[in-house]
């Protein structure tokens, strides 16, 4: 069974609220005796007096000392006859040690103290032919078991309070983790496919190179050692790329083995959604220009994150696509007609919404998603136009 630990510490605004407490029982204990010269035994009276603001000094850093304090001061005035019901200070001190008991320590000791308080003032009070012990235990308990229910209510809320907010910190912890892994391991995809896009073009550039180097005539020596170096230079930077590769992906070098997929592979994808179950109608404006590398992987990819989208979380077996091609730029526009549900920001082992931002700003493209006034959902991608050199 876990163990039950006291809410929380005091502070130091509690020890100045302590502190005024004790002084105000003191004051209003001593001011009676000395307002009231009948009250005997007189060096009695001024002990428990003196006994009830000491117990209330440090309440909130010694809660069992204050209920033990106010517990030995009423039966002191019981045992020396200090007639109790002449302080109007004694009921708010019985008060002041049980809110604090019930509030700063575990359930048991706090009915203990509680226990104790309540009897100590039922026996100190005054008994006589009208009055006995267990009418006064009545009225005591009623008035000290009320304050004891509404500290303990209010410790209750107050700890469910802290434990929602704890909660929350964590949940929102957690959830910026997670986006933050999301990204990393995105960018490193990305990292990984910008890489064979280039490096099959340095590839290119330093082949070209050799046969250019090759065929210069013998006289052309001086362009041949300038080619020369530039195929060096390719050969150098290929090699750093390919180191780059394996920095990134090393627990799957298969990866590297797969060509990356462009639009010219988009009709196989619509192929396998057809399969799966989504009816995919793709409409055309503009001369369908050859796009570079990096532009087209980044199209596909997109295109794949929407249409994936569409059927785990759209709730319908159709979807539109539409491609625009416009002085080189490409912009892709894919809806459906499902409910109004936006899909994850992330998904298990796609892009999601938030890789798919991230992969389309590396290009210099925009998106933008949201759900459609009608129902359905639409994502709007840019890719700007640019040119292979």
């Amino acid at each position: 069974m876990k163990r039950e630990e006291p809410f929380d510490g005091p502070t130091r605004r509690t020890r100045l609220l302590d502190t005024a407490v004790a002084g105000a029982v003191f004051a209003m204990a001593f001011g009676q005796i000395l307002l009231d010269p009948g009250l005997t035994p007189g060096w009695a009276t001024a002990v428990f007096g003196a006994g009830l603001s000491l117990s209330l000094l440090r309440r909130s850093t010694r809660p069992h000392l204050a209920v033990a304090g106010i517990t030995i001061s009423l039966a002191f005035a019981a045992a020396t006859g200090v007639p109790v019901q002449s302080f109007v200070v004694v009921g708010y001190a019985c008060m002041a040690a049980v809110w604090t008991a019930a509030a700063r320590l575990p359930t048991a000791s706090s009915l203990l103290g509680l226990g104790l308080v309540t009897a100590a003032a039922s026996v100190a009070s005054p008994q006589g032919p009208g009055v006995n012990l267990l009418e006064n235990l009545a009225w005591v308990s009623i008035l000290l078991g009320g304050v004891w229910g509404v500290s303990r209510a209010l410790r209750s809320r107050a700890e469910l309070i802290v434990k929602l907010r704890q909660a929350t910190f964590e949940l929102e912890e957690s959830r910026a983790a997670r986006t933050r892994a999301e990204l990393v391991a995105e960018r490193a995809r990305i990292a990984r496919e910008l890489h064979d896009v280039v490096a099959h073009a340095v590839s290119v550039m330093v082949i070209q190179t050799a046969a250019a180097r090759k065929v210069l005539p013998p006289e052309a020596q001086r362009s041949a050692a300038a080619l020369a170096s530039v195929e060096e230079s390719g050969r150098q930077a290929l090699t750093e790329l390919r180191h780059l590769l394996l920095v990134l992906r090393p627990a799957d070098e298969s990866a590297g083995l797969t060509p990356q997929p462009g639009l010219s592979e988009l009709p196989g994808l619509l192929e396998r959604l057809e399969t799966a179950g989504l009816h995919v109608t793709v409409t055309e404006t503009g001369p369908a220009t050859a796009l570079p590398s990096g532009t087209s992987l980044t199209g596909y990819r997109v295109i794949q994150e929407a249409l994936t989208n569409v059927l785990r979380h759209a709730g319908t077996d159709t979807a539109r696509l539409h491609l625009a091609y416009s002085h080189g730029a490409l912009e892709i526009d894919a809806t459906n007609d499902g409910p109004r549900v936006q899909p994850p920001a992330r998904t298990g082992g796609g892009l999601g919404l938030i890789g798919m931002q991230e992969r389309v700003s590396s290009h210099g493209g925009s998106l933008s998603y949201g759900p459609l006034p009608a129902g359905g959902f639409r994502i709007h991608a840019t890719l700007p136009g640019w040119t292979d050199t």
